[in-house]
């Protein structure tokens, strides 16, 4: 997948790439109250173990003005460095497997228990996240579209995904997406990092 062209706020989508490792654990950090281990972000960015990932980055508009305003004091690698650079504005991964390696309970909530289903691919979307200064701007509902596009390409028999009992804006925008509640897993999330809203 190329790099998108940028839209109005100048966001442009691509698939994660290494160079994004530090960014992503960052903004992961900053907006899930879920700590992910180092294995995760490495295989996200290199689109191992079936990983699916995209990113909707921004350009730094400060250290490209700095270039064009005395490109004699800037060696030309230097600008074009600055050019690229470019901030993580946003991220969705997700992981494509068969059926037959989902949850038992995942697949009867799904209505693919029956083991005629087990080669069939599932979609499971693992994170999704906007940084602040980017958020209500249309970017997840974008990132998102890129998964389901990827599920309807490869022929995924369905796109799932668990959201935390309190994350209430997360779950409004599933379900204007079309995603429909199917279950409250109890216990689901162990939560120690107190990130949460309501820390125990």
């Amino acid at each position: 997948m190329a790099d998108s062209p940028p839209d109005r706020e100048g966001v442009y989508y691509r698939p994660l790439r290494p160079s994004d490792e530090p960014s992503l654990q960052q903004l992961h950090a900053r907006l899930f109250p879920l700590d992910y281990d180092q294995d995760f972000f490495s295989k996200a960015v290199a689109g191992a173990d079936g990983i699916v990932a995209w990113a909707a980055a921004a350009p730094l508009p400060v250290l490209t003005y700095v270039g064009e305003l005395a490109p004699q004091l800037v060696p030309p690698s230097a600008q074009q460095e600055w050019r690229e650079a470019e901030v993580l504005a946003g991220f969705i991964t997700a992981r494509a497997f068969p059926t037959l390696y989902a949850d038992p309970h995942d697949r009867d909530l799904l209505g693919l228990a029956a083991r005629e289903a087990d080669q069939e691919w599932v979609l499971y979307v693992l994170t999704l996240g906007v940084a602040e200064a980017y958020q209500h701007c249309g970017i997840a509902r974008r990132l998102l579209e890129f998964a389901l596009r990827y599920a309807a390409e490869t022929a995924c028999r369905a796109v799932y995904l668990h959201v935390a009992e309190f994350n209430t804006a997360a779950q409004a925008f599933y379900a204007a997406a079309g995603f429909r509640q199917l279950a409250v897993l109890p216990g689901f999330y162990t939560i120690r990092t107190g990130r949460q809203p309501q820390p125990v």
